[in-house]
């Protein structure tokens, strides 16, 4: 591999970093919109419901045990499978979050949690 520059090319040495000027930094004023607790509003009980539904397996563990007639791992195994979704779906979200924005991310996922809840209750 050769390491002869192209013609034109000239070596440039590293600049080093202008020192980081703190009046300047503590001087910057930062602008928040209203509506941000308007997004706040409309994802927290998204978030709730979502609890809900891993949370209320945990309630019922040693009755569904004896109902269903399994061990308890399995039933360990039915309430952490919200975890084990969360792990996988993470990256998927944060693409579309990255291309579509957070409404298009949450409309998503508060349609799917809908959704499945409601056919959770179905079955």
């Amino acid at each position: 591999m050769s390491t002869t520059l192209s013609q034109g090319a000239q070596p440039t040495a590293m600049q080093p970093m202008p020192p980081m000027d703190m009046v300047s930094i503590r001087s910057a004023q930062y602008v928040t919109s209203a509506y941000r607790w308007i997004v706040l509003a409309s994802v927290v009980p998204i978030l709730v419901i979502t609890q809900m539904y891993w949370l209320t397996f945990s309630a019922i563990a040693p009755q569904s045990q004896a109902y269903y007639h399994t061990t308890p791992l399995a039933i360990s195994v039915l309430s952490m499978s919200y975890m084990i979704a969360f792990v996988i779906f993470t990256l998927p979200a944060s693409l579309l979050a990255d291309r579509r924005g957070l409404r298009a991310c949450f409309l998503t996922g508060a349609l799917i949690t809908a959704v499945f809840g409601v056919m959770r209750g179905y079955f």
